[in-house]
């Protein structure tokens, strides 16, 4: 979990008179990862206060944990007491799920480059990615990967002890999305409802069509391990065929070749032999393998919101 923003906003549309005026004085005082500040919607009334926090500033760890949750949560609340506020006034307006992990600089690179096989009508966004990252497309929310030690460097920003070496699997949800739910599902954008790591794993783990399973391989070295296994030799041979494809022209090339259902049908083949389909480029042979570091170590909840 990386970035959360919450505002009051809602309190004061369900509020039909004035409210007291807001003082950037009267908030509570920015604190490491923590920020407030207020900001005039409607004239009519007293600008809403919003509250941005960086999970991982705040923590000072790689992957945030439930005593993390909820350390920042008690410190949010406290600090809205000065103003006579609870935690329930406020909304989620925005937050971002993530996973963290530790590559070594050549073994990122890799993975990077590595991912861009991936189809091209999933990198749709408007937004120019920097070098060392990939935005994927989506509405109202925003599903990338990026070397986050590269990103630092790229924005002329300083690396973060938790930060070194990491690579970073993200979904953005927007307050687009975050309407969406509540207006289809139900669900109320409030704290208990949005920041919790179950929820976190579900999201990640929705995004498995771009987070493939499998450990990468150069091209190789994979044909030769779906040659050796149980499969029927047909299917040894269509998979095999299947990862030269992938491998010259990327994973859209195979989505063309197959009907939707046996396009599944091989991506599960190579997940249950755990073998990702996308092959390590040519430059990138001399690793031999990289470890599958994506979120895959979760049973998937019964709950998604994830198909708009």
């Amino acid at each position: 979990m990386d970035t959360i923003v919450l505002c009051n906003y809602s309190t004061y549309q369900q509020n039909s008179c004035k409210e007291k005026p807001v003082r950037e004085d009267d908030l509570p005082q920015n604190c490491e990862g923590i920020k407030y500040w207020a900001k005039e919607i409607d004239p009519a009334k007293a600008p809403c206060i919003w509250i941005k926090i960086n999970c991982h500033m705040f923590t000072k760890h790689i992957n945030v944990t439930f005593e993390d949750i909820a350390e920042i949560k008690s410190t949010v609340e406290t600090q809205l007491e000065q103003m006579d506020m609870a935690l329930d006034d406020f909304h989620i307006s925005r937050i971002d799920y993530d996973y963290n992990f530790r590559l070594d600089s050549q073994r990122r690179e890799a993975l990077v480059e590595t991912m861009r096989g991936l189809p091209r009508r999933i990198g749709c966004m408007n937004k120019s990615p920097l070098y060392h990252s990939i935005y994927f497309f989506c509405t109202s929310r925003h599903i990338q990967l990026y070397d986050k030690v590269h990103e630092r460097v790229e924005k002329k920003k300083k690396i973060m002890p938790w930060e070194a070496e990491v690579c970073r699997q993200e979904i953005q949800c927007f307050p687009g999305h975050i309407a969406y739910v509540r207006q289809y599902y139900d669900l109320q954008p409030t704290w208990e409802n949005w920041v919790n790591l179950d929820r976190q794993a579900d999201y990640l783990l929705r995004a498995r069509p771009i987070f493939l399973r499998g450990d990468f391989y150069p091209l190789g070295r994979a044909v030769e391990l779906v040659q050796r296994s149980q499969l029927s030799p047909t299917m040894r041979e269509r998979l095999c065929d299947d990862l030269r494809l992938i491998s010259s022209g990327g994973l859209a090339t195979l989505k063309t070749k197959y009907s939707y259902n046996t396009y599944k049908e091989h991506l599960t083949c190579f997940a249950d032999l755990n073998i990702s389909p996308l092959t390590l480029p040519q430059k990138y042979e001399y690793l031999g393998k990289i470890e599958n570091p994506f979120f895959h170590d979760r049973l998937c909840p019964a709950f998604c919101f994830c198909d708009e």
